[in-house]
């Protein structure tokens, strides 16, 4: 039976912004600057959706990489991939495959 934080993780991962983010995350370390020029959002809007991922347990402050400014924040996502396994219909999961959710 899915609990309700296997339900908060699928809602927050069916957003299609923060799904964007979180996969960018997956394969680099960024700032909040770099993202919305990314994403051509505002800081305030990454920021939302960032502050989302990282209290979910999906993106974490982390080092910034070398040569790179010390002054702003570096996030990056906490795994490179996620299994999500059945936690909507897991009386239909001997049907259903899994789903990874990966950067590449």
């Amino acid at each position: 039976m899915p609990t309700t934080k296997d339900l908060q993780l699928l809602k927050i991962l069916s957003h299609a912004e923060r799904h964007r983010i979180l996969r960018f995350l997956m394969k680099q370390a960024a700032t909040l600057s770099q993202l919305g020029a990314v994403f051509e959002q505002s800081a305030a809007h990454i920021r939302h959706h960032l502050k989302i991922l990282e209290e979910a347990g999906l993106v974490a402050m982390t080092s910034p990489p070398p040569d790179h400014n010390h002054l702003e924040k570096y996030y990056k996502a906490t795994a490179d991939s996620w299994l999500i396994h059945h936690a909507v219909l897991p009386e239909y999961a001997e049907h259903q495959p899994n789903l990874v959710f990966a950067s590449k």
